[in-house]
């Protein structure tokens, strides 16, 4: 149940950018998300990230052995962003309309390309990708050095809450600043930390913590929009992603839950939807305007067409292009080893 969680994120991501693309390109409020600002997807990706990074590869820390541990992430990461960031600047040169005008600055490609923290990269989501990497910095040498990685990432997660508390406003507003001290890290550390307590207790009660969560997302939403009490958004969803988290762990360990093929597959190719979906939104918002079919068969019927295909576009290159350029890499640039203990959860987090 753990991997369905990431076509969970995939899906809510999906529906961030379908919200903010319809508000911006076609001033239409789907759902009222554009206003609901986040979905949450974001945040549950980091928090999932945290917790599948820890399971799969805690047994390595410490291990007095060769560990490509960063090699492996590399390669995860790293060459579908740079394939689709380099098709997708012709197109943002030739008809700066599918962009926000910032995609041909020299200076943003170059950190688009290497991940430098920024807001607005050339694919957009790709932003979260920065955290990404900073997490997996602290994880590699949590793995080489298990009790200074320990003391980094508490004294970091430390000073973040402070940093968040107090809101230093009246220091210069630098974004790397900002970045290294974002809640968003704090949401992986808490996600390594529900995981290393996961292999330490038996989490019970599985679907009560999988209600718990539904129903935290579902009323950090409403609060949202209605602003009825001052509660912090990422505080709400990150606190609802840890309860589905956990739920879902447990079920897993129970095994009473099956998952659907499809559901597997759109999984799996999480990745690939997350780099891809907002310039395959873009793309099929713009085709759709063209020919007019929101207004021939209506907004929500056209936007579940545009999800659907978003959806497949990212599944298709996960089976194309992402699958064949990873093995490839893996096979040229990792020494394989035996694998002693398989784990539950899937491996390809």
């Amino acid at each position: 149940m753990i991997q369905s969680l990431k076509a969970v994120v995939a899906m809510l991501i999906i529906f961030g950018h379908i919200g903010a693309v319809m508000y911006e390109k076609l001033d239409y409020d789907f759902l009222s998300i554009y206003h609901l600002g986040r979905t949450g997807g974001v945040d549950f990706f980091f928090m999932l990230s945290g917790f599948l990074i820890y399971y799969v590869y805690q047994k390595d820390i410490g291990q007095n052995r060769r560990n490509q541990f960063l090699v492996k992430r590399v390669i995860r990461i790293y060459p579908l962003l740079w394939f689709f960031t380099l098709i997708s600047l012709p197109v943002y040169f030739l008809v700066p309309s599918f962009g926000g005008g910032h995609e041909t600055e020299i200076g943003m490609i170059v950190k688009s390309l290497t991940l430098y923290p920024q807001h607005q990269p050339v694919l957009g989501a790709t932003w979260s990708l920065s955290h990404v990497i900073l997490f997996y910095l602290l994880f590699s040498l949590t793995i080489k050095k298990p009790l200074l990685g320990k003391i980094v990432g508490a004294v970091w997660a430390v000073t973040i809450l402070v940093w968040w508390i107090i809101s230093p406003d009246f220091l210069p507003s630098v974004y790397e600043v900002n970045f290294i001290f974002s809640p968003h890290n704090l949401e992986f550390l808490l996600g390594a930390m529900a995981s290393h307590l996961t292999l330490k207790c038996k989490i019970r009660y599985g679907e009560l913590f999988l209600l718990a969560g539904i129903l935290g997302f579902i009323s950090t939403w409403t609060n949202t929009l209605k602003d009825i009490i001052p509660l912090d958004i990422t505080i709400g969803y990150s606190l609802s992603s840890l309860c589905i988290i956990l739920g879902a762990y447990s079920i897993d360990s129970q095994q009473k839950v099956k998952i659907n093929k499809l559901i597997d597959v759109f999984g799996n190719s999480s990745y690939s939807i997350i780099i891809t979906n907002l310039p395959f939104i873009i793309f099929f918002a713009k085709v759709f305007d063209v020919l007019n079919i929101f207004e021939l068969i209506g907004y929500t019927p056209a936007i579940i067409i545009l999800i659907l295909l978003t959806m497949i576009g990212g599944v298709t290159v996960h089976l194309l292009i992402e699958n064949p350029l990873s093995s490839f890499l893996k096979k040229k640039l990792i020494k394989p080893k035996v694998q002693k203990n398989a784990s539950p959860v899937n491996q390809t987090a």
